[in-house]
C-alpha cells in the first residue's frame, strides 16, 4: 500500500526544527493539522489553513458545509500530496513547510521516524521569534526560562499519534507495542 514520508519544517526559526513522519493514505486535511499540532506542541484549536497560492485555493476548517469553501474536515490530502512535492501549513502565527515523498507504508497510523531540533515551543510561546530567542539562549547556554521550551520525546509524540488514530498499544520495557486487535479474543479462548 502506498503512503507518504513527510518532513514538516517550522519556518521563521533560527535553529532548524523539523519532524519526519510516515503517513497512511486517505487522511483528511484536518487530521494532518492535528498530527502537526502533536509534532510541534501547537494549539489545535487555533485557526489554521493549507494555502495553495498557485491555484488560488485555501483549505481550512470552515465549520460549515458551504459549497464555496473547501473544509479541511472533508478534504483528503492524497490529491494534494500527489500533485505537490511541498505544501504550506499556517497555524495562527506559525508557518510550516511540508515536504512530501511517496513511499510504501502498510500501517494505518502515522509513525514518527525523525526529529531535528530537541525542543518544541511550550504553551507559553506564541510567536516564532520568541521560540527562536529561547532556542538561541539554550544553545548558547545562557540563562533562560525552562518554561519556554518543551523537550521533545519521540515516544511521547508516537503515543499521542496512536491515541489520535485510536490504535491500541501497550508500553513494555519502555517500548511501544501495538496490540493486534484480531488476536485479542484468541487469548481468551486459548
Amino acid at each position: 500500500m502506498d503512503g507518504y514520508k513527510i518532513r514538516v519544517i517550522l519556518d521563521n526559526v533560527d535553529i532548524t526544527t523539523a519532524r519526519t513522519v510516515l503517513l497512511p493514505r486517505n487522511i483528511s486535511c484536518k487530521t494532518l493539522h492535528e498530527i502537526i499540532c502533536i509534532l510541534f506542541n501547537l494549539d489545535k484549536n487555533k485557526k489554521y489553513k493549507f494555502p495553495f497560492e498557485d491555484i488560488g485555493l485555501i483549505i481550512q476548517d470552515t465549520g460549515s458545509l458551504n459549497r464555496d469553501r473547501i473544509d479541511s474536515r472533508f478534504e483528503i490530502v492524497d490529491e494534494y500530496f500527489l500533485a505537490y512535492s511541498e505544501i504550506k501549513y499556517l497555524n495562527s502565527f506559525w508557518n510550516l513547510r511540508i515536504i512530501i515523498n511517496h513511499v510504501e507504508y502498510e500501517k494505518k497510523y502515522p509513525e514518527i521516524i525523525g526529529i531535528e531540533g530537541k525542543y518544541n515551543p511550550s504553551n507559553e510561546i506564541f510567536w516564532p521569534e520568541d521560540f527562536s530567542d529561547a532556542l538561541n539562549l539554550k544553545v548558547n547556554e545562557k540563562i533562560h526560562n525552562e518554561k519556554l521550551l518543551k523537550r521533545v520525546k519521540i515516544q511521547d509524540i508516537q503515543e499521542h499519534l496512536l491515541l489520535l488514530f485510536k490504535i491500541p498499544y501497550a508500553i513494555e520495557n519502555k517500548k511501544i507495542i501495538i496490540i493486534n486487535q484480531e488476536s485479542i479474543l484468541d487469548n481468551y479462548f486459548n
